[in-house]
């Protein structure tokens, strides 16, 4: 399905929506035959859009909610629920998904730690990398340790069962968000 019809941007919703406007007018100054078929088919588009767009879930949209549901498993403390959304082909630097597991399963026992919170999800920060690579930005937190914040570029890859899994991630001053300068993870690096 193509992004543009299973996650419209706002701007493409804005542009349908001024379109049906224009047609709703000329139909109303003229009352002919021709105008009313051709708003009813701006309607039929918009509404069209609007269904794929609730009903079809995009890469974007996939990898957003997945990242909120790990952040969700983080604070329940539920590691199972997290790693069904990482990749067997996760790699951040020398760790991998095994590795990943048994160190955060050791971040995890501390009492101080109450998981992790998505601030914000920006749909700026989404980008395409190939047919089954994407990377989305997000501003995240350890749970009420403000001074925590980090701009995290989580990538994603489509896996042979069709579903978009986390395959790594990097670390970035949240001021700054200097994609040359990623930053190191406590406890992973």
């Amino acid at each position: 399905m193509p992004t543009f019809l299973s996650d419209p941007s706002p701007t493409f919703y804005a542009i349908l929506i001024i379109l049906v406007a224009v047609l709703a007018g000329l139909y109303l100054r003229s009352w002919k035959r021709g105008e009313l078929i051709r708003l009813l088919v701006g309607v039929a588009v918009l509404i069209t859009v609007f269904l794929i767009d609730k009903l079809v879930e995009s890469p974007r949209e996939q990898a957003t909610r997945k990242m909120e549901e790990i952040a969700k498993a983080t604070q329940d403390k539920k590691l199972d629920d997290m790693f069904k959304h990482v990749s067997e082909s996760f790699k951040y630097k020398e760790v991998d998904k095994k590795s990943l597991r048994e160190k955060l399963n050791s971040i995890e026992q501390q009492q101080e730690f109450k998981g992790v919170v998505i601030l914000e999800c920006n749909r700026a920060d989404f980008r395409i990398v190939d047919d089954k690579n994407v990377t989305v930005g997000l501003m995240a937190q350890a749970r009420e340790l403000p001074m925590t914040r980090s701009w995290i570029i989580a990538a994603f890859t489509k896996d042979a069962d069709g579903e978009w899994r986390m395959s790594g991630f990097k670390r970035y001053d949240p001021m700054k968000q200097d994609r040359d300068n990623p930053q190191t993870i406590p406890g992973l690096d």
